[in-house]
């Protein structure tokens, strides 16, 4: 519903009529939400199904270049935007900080992961080579299915609500 706040408030005004009214049906007030919930599960759902699909890509990837299979929770980090440090790494796998420098040198090589920065300042993030294979899975997203696909139609015709 946070990101729908315009029709929320629209289906509160349509609901109410800008006052209680307890004769006036809540039948739309109620489709909404079970619309925005309905909906919030699909995108649970899909983002679970991704996920999966990623996971599955990283461990071929793992097998087909003879990584350790402590990079794939680094990879699954960069596969969703966020940046890493060597020292987060270290801490995270166990392992030394050469390992880690020799992980990190070889995933960039392979353009799984980019550097950036110099020295203290360096991070690195999704690389090329992951941003296709994240591509690739989300090419094949499963489309969200509205459960009233008439409803956005008929709260833009709703009087837009004072706040």
């Amino acid at each position: 519903m946070g990101s729908n706040t315009e029709e929320y408030y629209r289906v509160l005004a349509a609901t109410g009529a800008g006052a209680w009214n307890p004769e006036r049906s809540a039948a739309l007030w109620v489709k909404f939400n079970l619309r925005a919930h309905h909906i919030q599960a699909q995108t649970v759902r899909r983002r679970f199904r991704e996920a999966g699909k990623l996971w599955q890509s990283f461990d071929e990837l793992i097998e087909q270049h003879g990584l350790a299979d402590r990079v794939a929770d680094e990879l699954f980090d960069a596969s969703l935007g966020f940046r890493m440090r060597r020292a987060t790494y270290v801490r995270r796998a166990g392992i030394e900080e050469r390992t880690a420098t020799r992980d990190l040198a070889r995933l960039t090589e392979l353009e799984l992961l980019r550097a950036v920065g110099e020295t203290k300042g360096r991070h690195y993030v999704m690389g090329d080579r992951l941003a296709q294979v994240v591509q690739e899975v989300l090419s094949t997203r499963d489309p969200l299915v509205d459960p009233y696909p008439w409803m956005r139609e008929r709260l833009a015709a709703a009087p837009t609500p004072i706040r």
